[in-house]
């Protein structure tokens, strides 16, 4: 009768080994999934936030731009843009002004710091508008059109300025406005990307 005794006590051996195996493999595979799931979800989060963020600094940018006459209002005309708080574009809301129009596209086309506050060193006029406007980690690009959708010529001035999207980008967003430059209908395209 012994060794049968002892014969039925490895047999419970075994099956709690391999079963102990089998359910230590299980919650490898439960913990496992759990822990993609986690991780696509913080990512998923991640990428909402920052493309909230992105979505939020872009309308907030464009619509000082089209709704805004800048700080202070001649900000266009002063010898000295040292003095510009804020850039803003219209006279009225959504009304444009062909003058600061122009003095926007012309500062972004400059490589001074002319507006840049005095200290910052390197800076460039489109580093200093992200600023200005309130995009400083973003990327920005802006396009002037009629209402088919052709960049407006201003006195010669193509209506685009700022770093349009090329190569790689993490994120980028588009933002359309309408508004009336000299008694017309434009739109305005202002792209934001990171």
């Amino acid at each position: 009768m012994q060794p049968l005794r002892s014969f039925e006590l490895g047999r419970k051996a075994q099956t709690f080994s391999s079963e102990f195996i089998l359910a230590y493999i299980i919650f490898l595979l439960v913990l496992t999934a759990i822990l993609f799931l986690w991780d696509t979800t913080n990512r998923s989060i991640i990428t909402s936030e920052r493309l909230y963020d992105m979505e939020n600094s872009a309308i907030n940018a464009v619509e000082k731009l089209i709704r805004t006459p800048g700080m202070p209002n001649d900000w266009f005309s002063t010898s000295s843009t040292d003095d510009i708080i804020s850039i803003g574009l219209a006279n009225k809301s959504r009304i444009l002004d062909e003058r600061k129009v122009l003095k926007f596209i012309e500062l972004m086309s400059t490589s001074g710091s002319s507006l840049c506050p005095t200290g910052i060193i390197g800076s460039n006029n489109y580093n200093c508008s992200r600023y200005l406007l309130g995009l400083g980690k973003y990327e920005f690009y802006f396009e002037l059109m009629d209402i088919n959708g052709t960049v407006l010529n201003l006195n010669g001035t193509q209506c685009a300025t700022g770093n349009s999207p090329h190569g790689d980008y993490e994120y980028m967003l588009t933002i359309w406005r309408s508004a009336i430059l000299n008694d017309e209908i434009v739109k305005i395209k202002f792209v934001v990307w990171k």
